[in-house]
């Protein structure tokens, strides 16, 4: 009967501890669950396991798949030489395998262990008693809780591992919630990044400044203190600096010879080099980073664009980074979008210099028709020329913008173009012309817009070479246009060719027009 007595009073006793521990640990859920953040995550169950246990510190490990070993992630109430001493440890001190895991580790006399990881700095910090709980889901280790004790030895009784453990698998799901939630994070600022170099895909124009604002959105992506865009020279096959960020402003461009770097290798290879020590490397250009006292890490990868490597991205750290899977194929999409931002604004870039040189074409075409014309129709050299400057000029004064300038100059250019149609024996004829001579010799304004319409580039210009001819009064040709009807780069035109240039007359005019534009 007393045994029975004892043994109910245990269960409930059980019972109850078990209830206050679920509490407990409930309340703990309610907080860590919270904690999106996840350096924020870490601290807060250090110290939620000091606070439980009574224990005054603690620490936490993560476990890196591609390293193989639990590193250091954060603490609670250690002092700092700790986070600065701490070595990683190797995963087999937790067990290869779930089955050879033990989910508590309890060591009551750590400084009695020798050749331990870690051992001088325990025994540096006087750390006695360690009690290490596994953090682990589904059989994948996450990492380890650690809670300690200074100076003496303390044993941690059944209950205490028992919330020590609860803690644990607490933050396994809490760590992984923290991990989800910043994948989704990173993805979400990826497509954000992605996006806004889009953007720039279809509205910029200007390599360099776009350039400068993509690296600074892939810097700020991936966490790095610094990034270049190298580009291939056309002529040398060198490799040119284009644009950097988190660089000195007056660093001097970089020109880097076949063979001379890394980003040379990344070229002719066509595949990424990944440094994670640039202090033990060798054939490698240091640039100086702002601020940066050490460049620890390096990753270049090539530009790619329709199977051609165009050019090199390289980024620097200050501080070692972690190339994994995720942040590798991260590297990737911005270098591919950084390689059609390049693309695009080069193809823009030449469409422009093509457009460009072709107008310069069209425009020394336009003064070789006009000196041929000059030359058969026996004018003094440079006569359209000249009056061709006055003829932009006065119109400048007058406050007419650059396009009505260019067509101003294009159409006194070509003002006697439609003389190519009247024959050499009217054209030419010393003697005066007869009324049937004349009739044919007024037709070459008709004749010029007849030839001119069909050139697009050139309708905008017609208006002088059209209706030159056009008086105030009604009585010019072609068409007897009068006053305001006459299209001004006419009006401006004719002037130009009854008054020379500095006469008293013709400055008279030109202040005329210009007050009167200005008063309209």
């Amino acid at each position: 009967m007393l045994r029975d007595i004892n043994a109910r009073k245990q269960a409930e006793e059980d019972i109850r501890s078990q209830s206050e521990r679920a509490e407990t640990l409930l309340h703990v859920a309610a907080r860590l669950n919270v904690q999106l953040d996840l350096d924020t995550l870490l601290r807060a169950i250090c110290e939620e396991a000091t606070t439980l246990l009574h224990a005054p510190a603690a620490w936490i490990c993560l476990y890196e798949p591609k390293k193989n070993t639990l590193c250091y992630g954060a603490d609670y109430g250690m002092p700092p030489e700790f986070k600065e001493g701490y070595k990683a440890l190797p995963r087999g001190l937790y067990g290869n395998e779930p089955a050879q895991r033990r989910r508590i580790i309890l060591t009551p006399d750590i400084q009695m262990l020798t050749g331990i990881p870690n051992g001088d700095l325990y025994t540096a910090l006087d750390i006695r008693t360690l009690a290490i709980g596994t953090i682990q889901r589904d059989d994948h280790l996450i990492g380890a809780l650690s809670v300690i004790s200074y100076i003496e030895e303390r044993t941690f009784s059944v209950d205490e591992q028992a919330l020590l453990q609860g803690v644990s698998d607490l933050a396994a799901q809490a760590i992984v919630n923290s991990r989800q939630v910043q994948n989704i994070q990173r993805h979400l600022n990826l497509q954000r990044a992605l996006h806004q170099i889009d953007l720039m895909i279809t509205s910029a124009v200007q390599l360099e400044p776009s350039l400068k604002t993509i690296l600074q959105l892939i810097a700020g992506q991936l966490n790095v203190d610094g990034a270049m865009v190298l580009l291939v020279n056309p002529q040398s096959e060198a490799l040119d600096d284009i644009a950097s960020y988190g660089f000195t402003v007056n660093q001097p461009k970089i020109h880097l010879e076949k063979g001379e770097s890394y980003a040379s290798r990344i070229l002719l290879e066509c595949s990424p080099i990944y440094i994670p020590d640039l202090t033990q490397a060798e054939n490698w250009v240091s640039p100086t980073l702002l601020d940066l006292k050490k460049v620890v890490c390096y990753y270049g990868t090539p530009l790619i664009v329709q199977d051609k490597v165009i050019g090199v991205l390289e980024l620097f750290s200050a501080s070692p980074f972690v190339t994994d899977a995720e942040w590798t194929r991260t590297v990737e999409a911005l270098a591919t979008q950084t390689a059609i931002a390049i693309d695009n604004a080069t193809l823009f870039n030449n469409l422009k210099l093509a457009n460009i040189e072709l107008s310069q074409a069209y425009d020394t075409t336009l003064e070789g028709w006009s000196h041929a014309m000059d030359l058969r129709d026996k004018e003094t050299e440079g006569h359209t020329l000249r009056v061709t400057a006055m003829s932009v000029k006065l119109a400048g004064a007058m406050g007419l913008g650059k396009a009505e300038l260019l067509n101003i100059r294009r159409g006194a250019l070509l003002h006697d173009m439609g003389k190519m149609g009247i024959p050499d024996a009217i054209l030419l004829k010393p003697e005066p012309l007869t009324d049937a001579e004349w009739i044919i010799m007024r037709m070459h304004p008709v004749y010029a817009h007849d030839m001119l319409s069909s050139i697009a580039y050139l309708h905008a210009a017609i208006d002088i070479p059209y209706c030159h001819h056009e008086k105030w009064d009604g009585s010019g040709y072609p068409r007897g246009l009068k006053g305001k009807k006459i299209p001004l780069a006419a009006r401006i035109f004719a002037h130009t060719q009854i008054l020379h240039p500095g006469s008293a007359r013709f400055l008279f005019f030109l202040h005329a027009q210009v007050s009167h534009r200005r008063a309209v």
